[in-house]
């Protein structure tokens, strides 16, 4: 096993500079979770081209009730898709409520033609 330090894999994406983004990169990308940390069990970190977009998280309401809470924390949201989080039912829900939020902004972001601001950091 190699000592050296993994290094990221290049793309003809830059990483985000002054929380700017190029919008294309994402084009056609999947949205994958990640565990928050190493132990988590009910929180996860929605990817996308190695961003981070959203937080998914299972939090107790009240009573008992168990719901999927999310928030798109990457992507700036304009107004007209705020807010950008919510509660579900299920981790699918949550996953689809994200989804959802991101190609809508993604289809206003890349009508901006340019940079867009973007606060999740390049998680690679």
């Amino acid at each position: 096993m190699s000592s050296e330090t993994p290094r990221p894999l290049a793309t003809k994406y830059p990483p985000p500079k002054d929380n700017l983004a190029d919008p294309q990169r994402f084009v056609g990308q999947p949205i994958t979770l990640r565990r928050a940390w190493p132990e988590s069990v009910n929180d996860f970190v929605a990817i996308v081209s190695n961003f981070s977009l959203a937080r998914l998280t299972l939090e107790r309401r009240a009573g008992d009730l168990m719901v999927w809470s999310w928030s798109v924390t990457g992507p700036d949201l304009p107004r007209h898709l705020k807010p950008g989080g919510g509660d579900c039912e299920t981790l699918a829900q949550a996953k689809a409520a994200v989804r959802s939020i991101f190609d809508s902004w993604l289809e206003w972001a890349n009508a901006q033609r340019g940079l867009v601001t973007w606060w999740g950091s390049d998680s690679s």
